[in-house]
């Protein structure tokens, strides 16, 4: 797989996250299986890697999604922002785009 296509992939994975896709939504809830939505990150990405990938994520992977979740551009907060909640949509298409997720 070349880089271009690895570039379509992570794009498509987080629009359809985003709810950006049309004729697809994401519901969270559907995922969760009706479990409410954690208010941090890290309990958040560990639902996700349970439901999505059955926790067989690489710790390379997890790591670089965790780090993504802290990047002010990923979550949508300035610096000086207090936490916001986990932005449920952009684990998943994070996850979605992962070589774990594509392997599947």
């Amino acid at each position: 797989m070349n880089s271009n296509a690895l570039l379509s992939r992570m794009n498509f994975a987080l629009a359809l996250g985003a709810g950006r896709m049309p004729g697809a939504k994401f519901d969270p809830e559907t995922v969760l299986r009706g479990a409410p939505p954690p208010e941090k990150s890290d309990a958040a990405l560990a639902l996700f890697e349970g439901a999505l990938l059955s926790g067989d994520v690489s710790k390379q992977t997890h790591d670089t999604i965790k780090k993504q979740l802290d990047d002010p551009q990923v979550t949508g907060r300035l610096l000086d922002d207090p936490q916001r909640t986990p932005n449920l949509g952009v684990i998943a298409g994070l996850i979605l785009g992962s070589p774990e997720f594509q392997r599947r």
